[in-house]
């Protein structure tokens, strides 16, 4: 233990100056209130990062965030001065079931977990007020729509129009007669309800509301809600095998009819994009070749994602450009809070490319972890007078480097074998094993995980093995140019959009940073999944470096979601992904209790009771500290040196 003399008034009334008990809603509230109370204006960001574990219940904290804006939005009596004359807090708060409809799902863990990352920037003026805000997202979990684990569901859209939508809605998306069973992208689980209690028609209802609020037209939510249905059909598309090496649409199927109508789509024109594909020859003329049944079935679920994710984009993108700061008051902005909401580590019985990328980002986010705790022990035993050279940071960079460098890693390998001529996932993996140094603590790829194509990494929170299998087509993630056409050939100019989203140069999951109509001219470039994903982690965490950052870890006590149960193994797990054991480590080996002289003196006087009797009528705690310390330290065993023993406790 670190004794500590704290210096002024509260050292003198013997009082030990802590924080406050960390509590969400004082971590939630700490940020306003350090805003409010900067008499200049802050000179640095204030960035309240939120990292939580997949489905570990970022949505309370969200609600207490929420609440935190609430508690401050105007009314008929009061209108506090940091939202005087402005309404971007209801836009703010209202943009959140949006974006909870089109991009949460059930999980095991969480009825309602953001299956995407996002950093959400709340920007103020230098008197305090709120001015606007911005949304970056990250990742969209696309494969969810395809497949679904046991006792998951997919985004939550699908079964709010199901239970929302009135009885001309339904028809007028194509719907009546249909039940939830009735569709793969629902009933693929065979899990249709939430265990939280929340009532999807109230949520569909409260969707519609909150596209209202932020000024969607209702031609917009016609077009989003019908490109929505068209994605449910769409994944029930059969196809027809005319000979081994054809594929046709299956006519009998009544779900082609429905989506071509929504979609506005020709029944000719989809099936010469999905059952056909061309080639050039000697790199000039080209030739139309048929899809085989099974390739013809890969190329619509790409189709449906590629759809999906063009609404996701766009759906963010109008939100940003509702909320984003009017260019009236671009010249008041003087601070701002953030707050990031990541994916949580994962390891699950096979990962993927997908995990690999969530857990590179943990990595890097439990780098700055690390580095605030360290940096924050440093300054206080600096403030009292405490050596802490003996004290060993824990550096995760070289796991960081096994998975993204320049160089060797494993996706600068990924991203240099994406597009050579003729590869595949048993070239790349190959390849891996040759590059990658063998000696290596954090990159394992022994003879059996090489006869898998397979291999380890060792994260801060464990070691995780990962599969290989097809990181060359997610990586590459490629629209082909037919879709593209194809969307552009619709009848719906919501859908020829998303044709252009696609099309936009940059990140498909973010925003599009300017409006849809001057991004037509510029084209995507060639980048690949893991560099649009480095690329983005990267000016996160400067843009993390660069704030004050508060950190929360949401815990789960269970898996049932159930009041008293408490499972240890679960929480262990929890805890360890979640960085917080490797924070226990880091505080352990330093000085991780720390007491005002009064304290220490009342605590352990009974160790040397004469002494201290003896000192008490003429000594301050001071003295009696030093003299329970010295004779502690004298009755150690011998074979123990004095610079351990100092180790063990100092006085500061």
């Amino acid at each position: 233990a670190s004794l500590s003399q704290r210096n002024g008034k509260a050292a003198s009334r013997g009082t030990l100056v802590r924080s406050s008990r960390p509590s969400l809603r004082n971590i939630v509230k700490a940020p306003s209130i350090r805003l409010s109370k900067s008499a200049p204006p802050l000179e640095r960001g204030l960035s309240r990062r939120v990292s939580v574990s997949r489905g570990s219940g970022f949505s309370s904290m969200g609600s207490i965030s929420e609440a935190q804006l609430e508690s401050n939005r105007p009314s008929m009596d009061r209108r506090p001065s940091w939202i005087l004359g402005s309404d971007i807090e209801v836009k703010i708060l209202e943009a959140n079931p949006i974006l909870e409809a089109f991009g949460n799902a059930r999980t095991v863990r969480n009825d309602n977990s953001s299956r995407f990352g996002k950093y959400i920037e709340l920007f103020f003026s230098q008197k305090g007020s709120l001015i606007g805000a911005t949304i970056e997202t990250y990742l969209l979990e696309k494969v969810r729509l395809i497949h679904c684990e046991e006792g998951e569901r997919n985004y939550h859209i699908f079964y709010e129009i199901m239970d929302g939508a009135s009885e001309d809605e339904l028809k007028e998306y194509l719907l009546d007669g249909y039940e939830k069973e009735d569709f793969k992208i629902i009933n693929q689980s065979g899990t249709m309800d939430r265990r939280d209690c929340v009532d999807d028609q109230e949520e569909f209802d409260n969707l519609i509301e909150s596209m209202s609020l932020l000024q969607f037209y209702p031609d917009q939510v016609r077009d989003i809600t019908r490109v929505s249905v068209s994605c449910m059909h769409a994944l029930n598309l059969t196809f027809t095998a005319p000979s081994e090496d054809e594929s046709d649409l299956d006519d009998a199927n009544p779900h082609l009819q429905k989506f071509l109508s929504l979609m506005g789509l020709e029944r000719k024109d989809l099936h010469d994009t999905i059952c056909f594909y061309e080639i050039l020859i000697a790199g000039r003329d080209k030739q139309r070749r048929n899809q085989s049944k099974a390739n013809a079935e890969k190329g619509m679920e790409a189709f449906i994602k590629s759809i999906y994710n063009a609404m996701f984009t766009y759906l963010v993108d109008t939100i940003n450009q509702r909320i984003s700061i009017q260019s009236s008051k671009s010249s008041e902005q003087s601070a701002s809070i953030g707050i990031l909401d990541i994916f949580g580590f994962e390891s699950f019985q096979t990962n993927s490319l997908e995990q690999l990328m969530i857990n590179y980002c943990n990595e890097a986010m439990q780098q700055l972890f690390n580095a605030v705790v360290f940096k924050s022990m440093k300054e206080e035993y600096d403030r009292e007078g405490i050596d802490s050279s003996f004290i060993s940071f824990p550096d995760n960079q070289d796991a960081l480097d096994a998975i993204d460098n320049k160089g060797t890693s494993v996706l600068s390998i990924l991203n240099d074998m994406s597009f050579a001529p003729g590869t595949n996932d048993e070239k790349f993996v190959s390849n891996l094993y040759q590059r990658m140094d063998p000696k290596s603590t954090r990159f394992i790829a022994n003879p059996l995980h090489q006869g898998k194509r397979m291999f380890v990494i060792n994260h801060y929170a464990g070691p995780v093995e990962y599969s290989t299998e097809k990181w060359i087509e997610k990586n590459k993630d490629e629209v082909p140019r037919a879709m593209v056409k194809l969307l552009e050939s619709s009848s719906n100019s919501f859908v020829k959009m998303l044709a252009l989203i696609l099309e936009v140069e940059g990140d498909p999951n973010g925003s599009l940073n300017s409006s849809l109509s001057s991004s037509i001219s510029r084209k995507r470039n060639q980048k690949t999944v893991a560099k649009q994903f480095s690329s983005q982690l990267m000016k996160l965490r400067t843009k993390i470096g660069d704030t004050t950052p508060y950190f929360v870890r949401c815990i789960k006590p269970n898996q049932q979601l159930t009041p008293d149960n408490y499972c240890h193994k679960v929480v262990l797990d929890q805890l360890k992904s979640l960085g917080v054991m490797e924070a226990v480590r880091v505080s352990r080996s330093g000085f991780s209790k720390s007491y005002t002289h009064e304290e220490f003196t009342r605590r352990y006087q009974v160790l040397l009771p004469g002494k201290v009797r003896a000192a008490s009528d003429r000594e301050g705690a001071s003295k009696k500290c030093k003299i329970i310390v010295n004779e502690s330290l004298s009755m150690m065993s011998t074979n123990i040196s004095k610079e351990e023993r100092e180790k063990g406790i100092q006085l500061g």
